[in-house]
């Protein structure tokens, strides 16, 4: 009868003792992730805002160009968020009129086409294309046309640190799962 009670005690805080370390660790990428997803976001927002500057006066900006909340503003305040990428500017039969990048050549026009044909196809006005981050917005030009804007981030850095991170919790978690239930089993 000791020795039911004892495997059934360590089954139960086994399986506690992972969902517990499970929800922590979920809790932790997930945040981590939309954290990532946010400064993605505002990286958007920068390419946007520097390439109207650049752009012919006349233009509105995209909507919704207020800040986005911080979630730790002493930190994020410091840090230096770079806005590369690309917009391409497209008329109204969705053909490329200008392609503005802010190094040269990070994005060939072969690539651009394709990705913006396959943008243009979707319905989605912003979100994920393979490790693209993009935003696609219409707005008038100085002579009352409309264009339709669309900024492309290369995020295949923030995923990869996003995966890492993934990978790095999760061995984490096993390895305390391990040890911990280890301890409960010598110990009962």
């Amino acid at each position: 009868m000791i020795k039911k009670l004892q495997k059934n005690f360590i089954s139960i805080t086994a399986i506690a003792l992972f969902i517990m370390i499970f929800l922590v660790m979920a809790a932790i990428n997930c945040v981590f992730f939309l954290q990532t997803d946010r400064q993605l976001d505002i990286r958007l927002d920068m390419l946007f805002r520097e390439q109207n500057s650049v752009r012919l006066q006349g233009n509105t900006p995209p909507p919704g160009e207020k800040e986005p909340e911080q979630l730790f503003p002493r930190f994020e305040d410091k840090l230096r968020i770079r806005s590369d990428g690309c917009v391409v500017y497209l008329d109204t039969s969705g053909n490329i009129t200008e392609i503005r990048q802010d190094g040269a050549g990070n994005y060939s026009e072969e690539e651009l086409e394709s990705i913006v044909s396959e943008l243009t196809a979707e319905s989605d006005s912003d979100g994920w294309y393979q490790y693209y981050k993009f935003r696609m917005v219409s707005q008038t030009d100085s002579k009352n046309q409309s264009v339709t804007v669309i900024g492309l981030i290369n995020a295949s850095s923030s995923l990869y640190s996003v995966f890492t991170m993934l990978l790095i919790s999760l061995c984490i978690g096993l390895i305390s799962f391990l040890s911990i239930l280890l301890i409960i089993v010598l110990a009962s």
